[in-house]
């Protein structure tokens, strides 16, 4: 990868427009994409607000487990709200990370269920680019 020499007119006001600096770098493609996340705990958190802040198009994330309070030492996405109405994980990501990054576009498709229980011919399946 070579270095880029930028200056301050090459950043501006658009929330993509630092890592589109980056050689090789297609925002238009990370829009398109389409991501399954098996997990929603303090991992799931993370990846979801990273690919979210990445700008990655749609996610979805399957989980069977609701929010506790212990959840809430490690997980961003989750608030106390959530743990006494012990809401589906899932979901409390969808609501909350369109709270805390209202300029991003990405749609968030909470799945409610186990994984190991999840029928390989979903329709979902055969259209996300990466699980």
């Amino acid at each position: 990868m070579s270095i880029r020499r930028i200056n301050k007119y090459d950043i501006n006001e658009d929330v993509f427009s630092r890592q589109v600096l980056i050689e090789g770098w297609n925002q238009k493609t990370i829009e398109k994409g389409k991501v399954f996340l098996a997990g929603a705990g303090a991992l799931g958190n993370e990846v979801v607000k990273n690919l979210v802040l990445a700008g990655i198009g749609k996610i979805y994330i399957m989980d069977f487990d609701y929010v506790i309070k212990a959840n809430l030492n490690r997980c961003i996405l989750f608030d106390l709200e959530d743990a006494e109405l012990k809401i589906p994980k899932v979901e409390a990501i969808a609501k909350n990370i369109k709270k805390i990054l209202k300029n991003i576009n990405t749609e968030i498709i909470p799945i409610n269920g186990n994984l190991l229980e999840i029928d390989e011919n979903e329709d979902f399946l055969k259209e996300v680019d990466i699980y």
